[in-house]
Parts: structure tokens; C-alpha cells; sequence
């Protein structure tokens, strides 16, 4: 048997008339995760999270949510929380006012859960006050409440930091991180440090297809081509590089620094440290470079022009 997803998605279109927005795009977003889902604008991206959350159909394919094909089973999306790029706000509404109302929309009648979702947006204070008067992070915190106040199992969030200056926006990184918790997210966000603090999977679509998808560790591995490892050797010796035993091994010397780098596929720290020290180095640190979000996504998407 199949571990269950959060979502699947198989061989999924969109097609309007005269154009495809999505293209036969498959992924799968494992329970817990929280998953980063990134592409320049006009990639598909919206598109694609409107049809996880059944807001509009899609032409082709299969969507599951928690292993349910939402076509057969629309129930299951009383399962999902989904906070749109604009959040969908009555700015002549009172904060618990218009969460109440978002409550009745589910028909939905347990409240904890909006009390939950009101203490962990903290939005206590302000809970009686008119959504229009609150600050764009405020109200973001109001939208994000919004998609919680029926406990779902899945938050899916579109762009949930743009537009909000530094601190609302370290904000709402730390909510989220929190949110982790008790739900899966399914996060799209054009900063993309963002993903490197919040997501342990990633996936990234461009022109309505599917470039690639997996953790994020994986693909910051399989983007470099070769490793190179930085490492402090004050008594460090040229002839020590003879002996190393990697294949297509390049050596520089910066100072105390060494920088080793190969196309050998395994890690090798700990053959390297095993030789180094057989040689007599006085190996005081050693570090694997890594690969970047930013080099992963602009290497993908400027090569699928």
C-alpha cells in the first residue's frame, strides 16, 4: 500500500480557450511537509492551487486530497485552508465578526478552533476592531486565521508575505513554522530565502509544467555538479594533494584555506578527513558547499526558456 499524500496530483490540465495554464503536471505533497511551490509569474502557479482546492475545475487528470479524488469525493475539501494572494477581506467587518462569518460559510460550528486561530495569528487585541483599519500585516494575519478557523488539514497559502515590510514579515514566517505543527502547508512565495528557512520539499513549475520536485537537500545536491569542500589546514602541504585518491580532484590554496573540489557522486568528508590526517594536517574545519534556492530556481526556469 502507498503511504497517503496530502495532495497528488496526476497528468493535471487547465486549458481555456486558445491557451494551456497547466500542462500534464504531476507532484505529490507528503503529510507534515512544509512544501514550497515555486515559478515566475504566469507559471501556473495559482492556476494549479485553485484546482487543489476545487475553486475551479481542472480539463484533465486526477487530484487527490488525503487520498480522496476531490472530483468524486468534494466533501474532502472541507479538509483544506486556503489563503489566496488577496485575501478575500470585508474591511467593514470586525475582526471576530468576519471569522464568525468565514465559520458559518464552512457550517461549521465549533468555535474553539476559531479561538485557536485567533491566538495563534494574535489577533486578540484587535479582535473587536474593523479589519479596515488594521495594518496590510494585520489584515494578513486576519486571512490566514480565516483559512484555520475550521481546523483544517491542509493550508494551502498564496504568497502569504507579499507586500509587508521586514518585521510583518518575520512574522508571518514564524506563524507558519508554527503551523507546522498541526497541519501541512503547501506555501507559494516569490522570496526565495523564504523557502530556504520554512520548506523541507520544493516544487517548480514554469510555463504550466513541471521542472522539478523533491526535498529540497536532494535537489541542492543533484544541482551541483561537482562537490567542493572548504577547509581550514594551517601546515597545510602541496604534495598532500598528490595523494588524495578522487577522481577529477582539483586543489587551491587561499591562505589556511583549502578548497578541494570532485565529481565523485558520494560524500567524501570522511575518506578526505581519514587521508588528511594519515598525511599529519591539523584539519580545524571542513565544510561542504551547497547550492541555494536562488541558483536552483534561476538555473531551472532560465533554462526552460
Amino acid at each position: 500500500m502507498s503511504e497517503l499524500k496530502a495532495i497528488e496530483l496526476s497528468e493535471v490540465s487547465k486549458v481555456y480557450p486558445g491557451i494551456t495554464a497547466v500542462d500534464k503536471i504531476s507532484f505529490n505533497v507528503g503529510l507534515g511537509e512544509i512544501h514550497g511551490f515555486l515559478g515566475p509569474n504566469g507559471a501556473g502557479k495559482s492556476t494549479t492551487m485553485r484546482m487543489i482546492t476545487g475553486l475551479i475545475p481542472s480539463s484533465q487528470g486526477h487530484i487527490k486530497i488525503f487520498g480522496k479524488e476531490i472530483s468524486e469525493n468534494p466533501e474532502v475539501q472541507n479538509h483544506v485552508g486556503f489563503l489566496p494572494e488577496q485575501p478575500p477581506l470585508y474591511l467593514n467587518m470586525k475582526v471576530m465578526d468576519y471569522l464568525n462569518f468565514v465559520l458559518d460559510l464552512h457550517q461549521f460550528k465549533e468555535t474553539r478552533f476559531r479561538d485557536q486561530a485567533i491566538e495563534k495569528c494574535g489577533l486578540k487585541d484587535v479582535s473587536n476592531r474593523l479589519i479596515g483599519n488594521l495594518s496590510k500585516g494585520f489584515k494578513q494575519r486576519v486571512g490566514i486565521a480565516a483559512t484555520l478557523v475550521h481546523n483544517p488539514k491542509l493550508v494551502i497559502l498564496d504568497e502569504p508575505t507579499v507586500g509587508l515590510d521586514p518585521a510583518a514579515i518575520d512574522e508571518i514566517r514564524n506563524l507558519i513554522i508554527t503551523l507546522k505543527n498541526e497541519h501541512t502547508i503547501f506555501l507559494s512565495t516569490h522570496h526565495l530565502h523564504e523557502v530556504e528557512l520554512l520548506c523541507s520539499h520544493i516544487t517548480v513549475i514554469n510555463k504550466g509544467e513541471i521542472l522539478r520536485s523533491g526535498t529540497l537537500e536532494k535537489l541542492k545536491e543533484d544541482f551541483i555538479a561537482r562537490q567542493t569542500i572548504h577547509l581550514e589546514i594551517p601546515n597545510w602541504e602541496d604534495s598532500w594533494a598528490q595523494r588524495l585518491s578522487f577522481s577529477n580532484i582539483e586543489v587551491k590554496r587561499e591562505n589556511s584555506e583549502i578548497i578541494i573540489s570532485t565529481t565523485e557522486k558520494e560524500d567524501i568528508r570522511p575518506a578526505l578527513c581519514r587521508e588528511l590526517i594519515a598525511s599529519g594536517a591539523d584539519l580545524l574545519s571542513m565544510n561542504k558547499e551547497k547550492a541555494h534556492v536562488e541558483d536552483i530556481f534561476r538555473s531551472l526556469t532560465e533554462g526552460s526558456e
